[in-house]
């Protein structure tokens, strides 16, 4: 009986190694533009790509796509590597900022991504991490959080289009809230605010030619297919903001 049950396992050891072998261990690379382009056309022919930029990965199941429309929207598409093969989980027709989490519940898997066209002329784009003062009173209990305003700047006078993480004291503060019952872990930055825990945003300010200039987002499109974790990032006034 031993003898069978140990026979057993090394013919299921077998298969499964013959079995991972053949579909490949792990995501598959993906490199080349104009099939990315084709399958973008294919699943949405309103993006109407006639360049895709870049392929950037953000780690080995996430890529994130810029890409240029014929009419010359430059826009973004968001690729998840699953079930064996790589999936557009979202297409946006601007690639006006935003923050992408790639893993719920992990503040260390948050990305800024963007695309933004050169007619624009922004140079700069300076990221913020804010939460307003607040004071009151709770279950009897006198309550007091202050003001909070990181910053992130990234330079586009070499390239338009980019992905950065967010940095490390950002994720700091997001592990530093309780986890409140219900959820599954720590809150993500955009949780904050509907759950009423922390009041955190985030927001960006762009530079054209050394000035900073809030801007508006313009009529844009955008299509989601399947489980994405994908926020817009708006605009800040300097009114907004808090300066030594």
């Amino acid at each position: 009986m031993k003898r069978a049950i140990i026979a057993a396992i090394i013919v299921l050891a077998a298969g499964s190694f013959i079995f991972w072998k053949w579909i490949g261990i792990g995501p598959k690379p993906m490199s080349d533009k104009e099939l990315a382009a084709r399958m973008i056309n294919e699943l949405n022919e309103r993006a109407d790509v006639s360049e895709v930029q870049d392929i950037v990965k953000l780690d080995s199941r996430h890529l994130f796509v810029p890409f240029v429309s014929t009419n010359g929207e430059y826009g973004a598409s968001f690729w998840v590597w699953d079930r064996f093969k790589w999936e557009i989980r979202s297409i946006d027709s601007d690639g006006n900022p935003r923050a992408w989490q790639l893993r719920e519940g992990d503040p260390s898997k948050q990305y800024l991504v963007w695309n933004l066209a050169r007619e624009s002329k922004v140079e700069e784009l300076d990221f913020y991490l804010i939460r307003n003062r607040n004071a009151g009173r709770s279950d009897g209990n006198d309550f007091y959080s202050p003001r909070v305003q990181m910053e992130k700047s990234v330079s586009l006078k070499d390239q338009r289009y980019g992905v950065s993480r967010i940095p490390d004291d950002w994720i700091d503060i997001q592990k530093s809230v309780p986890k409140q019952k219900g959820t599954g872990g720590t809150l993500g930055i955009w949780e904050w605010g509907r759950t009423g825990v922390k009041d955190f945003r985030i927001g960006y300010v762009p530079t054209l030619s050394g000035e900073r200039e809030a801007t508006h987002n313009s009529s844009t499109w955008s299509s989601t297919y399947g489980n994405i974790h994908l926020r817009y990032i708006f605009p800040l006034n300097e009114d907004e903001l808090e300066h030594p």
